[in-house]
């Protein structure tokens, strides 16, 4: 039996007492009532999901003479086996599980790497220095984003439906992505303008962390602000401290295309 069964399922049906049948909770559809149901996970055809539970010393209607049995017509539940996600569900998980993520990590990748080769040419740094760089980059900050959903995660009680391995494959992609965009916006500043390019590459990260992790990750509306304010914080704590490791200039070439 699905063990998340017990999450989902609504309060027993109690049998009346001197009847042989009971309801679907959800669309009130009527069953005949069995013994060998009592208190298993039944679902109706409308989808609703129930239990069945029996009253104390109270006669029930298979108990009395048949003539005394009400007259109905009666369709018979199923027990909840965990049945297989619709078609629907199905493409829609492997659309956020692995299509979205796999596009978003591509395109962050392919755009850091021709984005860190134009800084290095630009400011004139060796580019397997800038390369180093700009992984320890990747690698930290999807470390501060993993790190925020492990602590907050703890904080809020929050179970995430993903394996460890799809969180990390996500997680990497969001911040691959949301650091590629936040690099191509910084490189456009120029001179006494390029500090406000940068305030707004910080301020785009920030929203396509708040946009695409909870909904890759399946987060809660109440829980979503919390944990990503956290992973910036400590995204925000990753680049000040290489910054301070490697020197301004060259951080700011790698993380912002500035110097």
């Amino acid at each position: 039996m699905d063990n998340r069964y017990d999450a989902r399922v609504a309060k027993g049906t109690v049998i009346p007492a001197g009847r042989d049948h009971f309801f679907c909770p959800k669309c009130g559809k009527r069953y005949r009532f069995k013994p060998s149901l009592v208190n298993q996970p039944l679902q109706c055809g409308c989808g609703g999901k129930f239990s069945v539970s029996l009253p104390q010393d109270v006669p029930l209607a298979f108990e009395l003479d048949p003539a005394q049995r009400p007259a109905a017509e009666y369709e018979k539940p199923k027990v909840y086996q965990g049945s297989p996600e619709p078609t629907d569900n199905i493409g829609r998980d492997i659309g956020l599980g692995v299509i979205v993520p796999g596009v978003l990590l591509v395109i962050g990748l392919a755009g850091r790497v021709v984005l860190l080769g134009m800084a290095a040419q630009k400011h004139e740094l060796k580019l397997p220095v800038v390369a180093v760089v700009g992984t320890m980059e990747l690698i930290l900050s999807t470390a501060a984003v993993l790190a925020a959903l492990v602590v907050m995660g703890m904080v809020l009680s929050t179970e995430f439906i993903d394996s460890i391995g799809k969180i990390v494959f996500k997680v990497v992609a969001v911040v691959a992505f949301a650091g590629a965009a936040g690099l191509a916006v910084s490189s456009m500043g120029r001179g006494a303008h390029a500090w406000m390019a940068v305030t707004v590459a910080l301020g785009l990260m920030a929203v396509l962390n708040l946009i695409l992790l909870p909904w890759l990750l399946k987060l809660e509306l109440n829980e979503a602000p919390l944990i990503i304010a956290a992973a910036i914080v400590l995204q925000t704590i990753v680049m000040f401290a290489i910054a301070q490791a490697v020197g301004p200039r060259l951080a700011g070439a790698v993380m912002f295309g500035v110097t």
